[in-house]
Order: C-alpha cells, then sequence, then structure tokens
C-alpha cells in the first residue's frame, strides 16, 4: 500500500508538472499567434504605403514623361519659324503659295517628331491644324478624327494654355490640346493662327512605367479618371463604385466587382487626372500569409518539440523519486537502505541526487546521535551504579552510626558526635538517589558535611572559603555534583601538601547560566586533563564519580554547552562548572528521562 501510494504521489506531482506545462504551452502558442497576427497586420500596413510610395514614383514617371511632351509643345508653339509660316498661311488666306508653307511647317515639326519617336515609342502623333487654311499640315488624321476638336478647343477656351484629354481611336491614346498664337506681328499680337494636338500611347506609357518599377504590366489593375470618367484603359467603361470613391488616405482594402482588393489613389502632377491602382488582396498577402503560416507550423513544431523533450526529461527525474521515498519510509520504521545516488554528472549532480545525498548526511547524524545518546544513557547508568555502589545496606549503616553517636553523647565526645552526624548525613544524600536534581542550597548542606569531616581530619592545614550568592541557592543541580570536585581537591592538594591549603567554593549568576568554581592552592592541572581521562589516555582514581562523570552527567541532562573546564589560574587550580540558571526543573526532567526510557 506505501509504495501504490508512492506511486500515486509520483503520478500526481507529475500529472501537476504536465499541466503547468500544458497551461504555459498554450498561452505561449497564443501569444505567438497573437504577436504573429499584430505583426502580419503591421507588416501588411507598411507594404501598403510602401505600393502607395512606388505608385508615387510610376505616377512621377508618368507625369514626367506628360511634361516632357507639355514642353515639347510649348516649344512648338514657340517655334519662330512655325510663327512665321502659319502667319503668312493666316494673312493670305486661299493664295497659291499656301501649300509651300505647309511643307515649311512640316518641315519645322518632324525634328521634334523624331526625337521623341525614337527616344519614346509611346508618342502617336503631333498634328498642327492652321487657322484660315483646310486641313492639318501635318500628323496623322484619322486619329485626330477620333476626338471631339471642337469640344477640346472650347475646353481649352475655358481652362489653361495646356490640357491633356484622354479619348480611344479603338486603341488608347491621350491628347495635350495647345494654342499657337501670334507673338511676332506687334499689331496683331497673340492671335491664334493654330491649333497643336499632341497625341500619345497611353497603354505603352503607362505599362512601361508600372515594368520599370516592376509591377504587373496588365493594363486592367491601373485605372485612370478624369472629370469622374474613366479614360484608361477603356474610357467611359462602368466599374466599381469604389473605383471612383474618394480616397481618406493614399491606399484602402475594399471589394472591387466582388474580389477584395488593395486599391491605392493619387493624382497625376500637370494634369487634372487620377490614379487607381488596383491589386488582388490574395495576390497581395499570398506570399506573406505563406511566409506566416510556415513560421507558425515552424514555431509550433519546435516548441511541440520542446515539449515532449520537457516532459520526457521530467518523467525521468522523477523515476527516481520512489526509491528515494522507500529509503525514507524504510528509515522511519528502523530500517536503513542502500544509498540510491545515480547523477548522470557526479561533478555537478542534479536535485535528486542532492537531495539524496542530503538524506545519506541525515540519517548518518541521526544514527550518530543516537549511538551519542546511547552512550550517554550508559554513562548516566555507570553514574547512578557507582552512586548505589556507596550505598551498602544503608538501613544497617544508620542504625550504628546512630549506636556510634549515642555512646559519644554518653561519653561526653562532642567531636565524634559532630563526624557521626556528618558521615550519617553523607550516607543519606548517596542513598536518596531518587532526584537527579537538587538546589544548591541542599548541595551545599551535604558539602558542609563532608567539610566537617575533613576538618576533623586536617585541622589546620585545611582553610575553607565559601562565596555563594544568595539568588543562586534556588538553582537547581545535579546531584552531588560539588562535593566530588571538593573531595578531589582535597585528595590532591591538602594530603600531599606540607603548609596550609585553601579550597574556594563559589557560585554566581552570569547571564542565563549559573557558574560554580571550585579552587584550591597547591597544585595545578595537567594539560588538556579533562579530555585524557575521557579518552582514557589516563586512568581515573579517587572517588567513583570523578570529574568525567560530572561532565557528562552535566552535558547530558542539559546539553553540550554546559559541564566542566579546567585551567590553572595565579597558583591555583580551578574547576568551573558551568549549568542552566533555572529553578524547579526536577518535574521536567523526569518526564524527560521517562520519554527517553
Amino acid at each position: 500500500m506505501a509504495k501504490d501510494h508512492g506511486q500515486n504521489g509520483r503520478h500526481q506531482l507529475y500529472r501537476r508538472i504536465v499541466t503547468i506545462v500544458a497551461v504555459l504551452y498554450l498561452a505561449t502558442m497564443a501569444a505567438v499567434v497573437v504577436l504573429s497576427a499584430y505583426l502580419l497586420r503591421s507588416y501588411n500596413n507598411e507594404l501598403y504605403a510602401s505600393s502607395a510610395r512606388y505608385m508615387d514614383i510610376v505616377s512621377a514617371d508618368i507625369a514626367d514623361a506628360l511634361s516632357r511632351i507639355q514642353k515639347t509643345t510649348e516649344s512648338l508653339c514657340l517655334d519662330e519659324d512655325i510663327q512665321k509660316d502659319l502667319s503668312w498661311m493666316y494673312d493670305n488666306p486661299g493664295h497659291i503659295q499656301t501649300s509651300r508653307y505647309r511643307r515649311l511647317v512640316a518641315r519645322h515639326i518632324i525634328p521634334y517628331y523624331l526625337e521623341f519617336v525614337f527616344k519614346n515609342n509611346y508618342i502617336r502623333t503631333i498634328d498642327i491644324v492652321p487657322v484660315g487654311a483646310d486641313g492639318i499640315v501635318y500628323g496623322d488624321a484619322a486619329v485626330l478624327s477620333s476626338y471631339d476638336t471642337a469640344d477640346l478647343m472650347a475646353k481649352l477656351d475655358a481652362g489653361p494654355s495646356y490640357q491633356w484629354h484622354g479619348e480611344t481611336d479603338g486603341g488608347m491614346t491621350a491628347v495635350c490640346v495647345a494654342r499657337i498664337r501670334r507673338i511676332t506681328n506687334s499689331y496683331r499680337r497673340f492671335l491664334r493662327i493654330g491649333d497643336l494636338f499632341f497625341v500619345i500611347r497611353l497603354d505603352d506609357l503607362i505599362r512601361h512605367s508600372l515594368t520599370t518599377y516592376g509591377y504587373a504590366s496588365e493594363g486592367e489593375a491601373f485605372y485612370l479618371i478624369q472629370d469622374g470618367r474613366v479614360i484608361y484603359p477603356e474610357p467611359d467603361s462602368p466599374v466599381d463604385a469604389e473605383l471612383l470613391a474618394p480616397f481618406d488616405t493614399p491606399y484602402r482594402v475594399a471589394e472591387v466587382n466582388g474580389v477584395k482588393s488593395v486599391l491605392v489613389s493619387g493624382t497625376i502632377e500637370g494634369t487634372d487626372w487620377t490614379y487607381v491602382y488596383s491589386q488582388s488582396y490574395h495576390d497581395f498577402t499570398s506570399r506573406i500569409s505563406r511566409r506566416s503560416t510556415f513560421f507558425l507550423m515552424l514555431i509550433t513544431m519546435l516548441f511541440t518539440g520542446a515539449l515532449l523533450l520537457s516532459l520526457s526529461g521530467v518523467k525521468k527525474l522523477l523515476s527516481r523519486l520512489p526509491a528515494l521515498m522507500d529509503r525514507i519510509r524504510a528509515f522511519s520504521r528502523g530500517k536503513l537502505l542502500p544509498s540510491a545516488s545515480d547523477s548522470a554528472d557526479p561533478e555537478y549532480p542534479d536535485e535528486i541526487t542532492q537531495l539524496n545525498d542530503a538524506f545519506d548526511d541525515m540519517t548518518k547524524r541521526v544514527m550518530a546521535l543516537r549511538d551519542e545518546n546511547y552512550e550517554k544513557e550508559l554513562l548516566l547508568r555507570d553514574a547512578q551504579i557507582g552512586m548505589l555502589s556507596q550505598q551498602v545496606n544503608p538501613h544497617f549503616l544508620y542504625n550504628t552510626l546512630d549506636t556510634i553517636n549515642w555512646l559519644a553523647l554518653k561519653h561526653h565526645a562532642e567531636d565524634i558526635s559532630g563526624i557521626t552526624r556528618a558521615l550519617a548525613s553523607l550516607f543519606r544524600a548517596s542513598a536518596a538517589g531518587g532526584k537527579q536534581l537538587i538546589p544548591l542550597s541542599e548541595e551545599l548542606k551535604l558539602l558542609n558535611s563532608y567539610l566537617l569531616i575533613q576538618d576533623t581530619r586536617f585541622h589546620d592545614r585545611l582553610n575553607y572559603e565559601q562565596h555563594i550568592e544568595a539568588e543562586t541557592e534556588d538553582i537547581s543541580v545535579p546531584a552531588l555534583c560539588i562535593q566530588p570536585l571538593v573531595e578531589n581537591a582535597i585528595k590532591y592538594g591538602v594530603e600531599n601538601a606540607e603548609d596550609t591549603v585553601t579550597i574556594r567554593v563559589s557560585a554566581a549568576r552570569s547571564g542565563e547560566d549559573l557558574i560554580v568554581t571550585v579552587e584550591n592552592t597547591g597544585t595545578s592541572f595537567p594539560e588538556d586533563l579533562l579530555n585524557k581521562l575521557k579518552n582514557h589516555v589516563i586512568e581515573p582514581e579517587g572517588s567513583g564519580i570523578g570529574l568525567t562523570n560530572i561532565d557528562g552527567r552535566c552535558r547530558l541532562l542539559f546539553g553540550e554547552a554546559y559541564g566542566l573546564s579546567l585551567d590553572n589560574r595565579a597558583g591555583c587550580a580551578v574547576v568551573t562548572l558551568r549549568m542552566p540558571a533555572e529553578k524547579k526543573r526536577e518535574e521536567r526532567l523526569h518526564a524527560e528521562t521517562d520519554r527517553r526510557r
């Protein structure tokens, strides 16, 4: 069941990761689609604007060609020779020499015509019709006959001196109309002496300009409009209303003849013509759409591939979790399974490997702490056994000491009676073993009983001083923790000394701690004595409890920050005992001891 629970937990984690990754994937793809649509629309608008700018160049090219023709027309109208010959014909109507002057006018026109014909294949004809003479003096009468010359002249009288008009003669042409006025005869100055018609192939000019700048040459995509009517490609042909509608911007997208189209509009400079260039929206955007579709497909494939690889990697990574979970469960039951660290790169381990390593370190520390606590428990038991070893039939000893005390009093031996009472107090304390912690005041009473016996023994060779702060007397201390220290000082100081030895016992608070010091003159501690005793480099002597037992009891009861420290100061051997300055800890300590058992 536990294994199934672990597998379900792993699958649940995997499903959560898959859900998060899928949501991120869908959100990213949605953002890509929206961004692509926005960029595509922006790019299309830029293309529309670019197409409008290029059409401005095309229209400028057409306007430039028309301007050159207009300047040539102006040169013809101001040519002195043409002026002179047309004036003679105007002044001499019906004269026999008229045909000669007609040939002279034609001869003056030919250089202009040839210059345009050889450079521009869209020139159709240059016609001059003299006033006062029949017919034209030069040009193609058949082309000119397709125009309503009277209407053109009427428009010319009402408008600018030079005008362009689009007409048809079965093809697609346009004509520049101008009047030739006399400027050489002062008394009849600006008299109309002829009319000039400069006819061009409009379709050739437009095709040439569109092709030059990379546009399709199909004429039906390009429209010229004059006075609200189409003059190119088919004059007066019915067209969609969208072509004739005014433009707020140089371009727009509209339905033309049922087909979605991109329309670009502008004017031809120097004329009153408006152009509209129409291109299929599909043709205009198909290449962009194909590239955008390819881009989206590529992004989708890349993201999908990355998603699948990520999920595969996550699944492979999570597949190593059950082994770690099994180890954790086994450890909770007291079993220790072997390590499962299997990182592909030992130099840079992944997180699962680090978890395994951390768990290994944790188990090692837990095992070490367990062993250490076990050793401390043994130490505490040894200390208790050492104390019990001194409790040899306590009732028999109490009765014997009471008998000795009664006999001493009977024979008026007060000193023997005092020693006997002190010894009885010591035995009672050692036999009381139920309490591990007692108030400092009780420990000092026990110490005083012990010192009474030793003072009787050593008399003037022992000088005892006691400095106890009143606020420390209620602080709980381990039973029999100070008397063995004083006993040790007497054993190594007083017994082997010829002079008087002073022993001082002090107790004071230091922050949250209680500091008890026992110092004696006449002796000193060897270097690092306590560690040597702990490591059995030096075997302990003397009483059964000893320095190591007191230190071990304090560390076991209070923690590693507490216990004994030994040093030599000012000719004295000093033992310092550090304990927490807490009061009434006996109940808590009993509860902790019961829990450990």
